[in-house]
């Protein structure tokens, strides 16, 4: 089961994550193991009239966002990881 993130404030939630302290990757990694032990992996995905952002906390998460028929835009953040599991839902 997935889980995501709702950070306050007006904007997309990338933007919002991105003045938390995240940071904008080009591309997700390959695998999480690519990631420092400290940070989270998150994907935000437009939907249309709203985006998720969503906590890829395991590499199979992580391929369940990246599906290559999954033409939705998505960015892709890192970000403390203690940040993420404390608000996650």
């Amino acid at each position: 089961m997935g889980r995501y993130l709702n950070p306050d404030g007006i904007g997309s939630k990338a933007d919002r994550l991105i003045k938390l302290g995240a940071i904008e990757l080009s591309a997700p990694p390959a695998t999480l193991a690519d990631l420092e032990d400290t940070m989270a992996l998150v994907c935000v995905v437009d939907n249309g009239p709203f985006d998720a952002a969503g906590y890829a906390f395991d590499d199979r998460e992580k391929e369940a966002f990246s599906q290559p028929d999954d033409l939705r835009p998505k960015r892709w953040l890192v970000m403390e990881k203690s940040f993420v599991e404390e608000h996650a839902i």
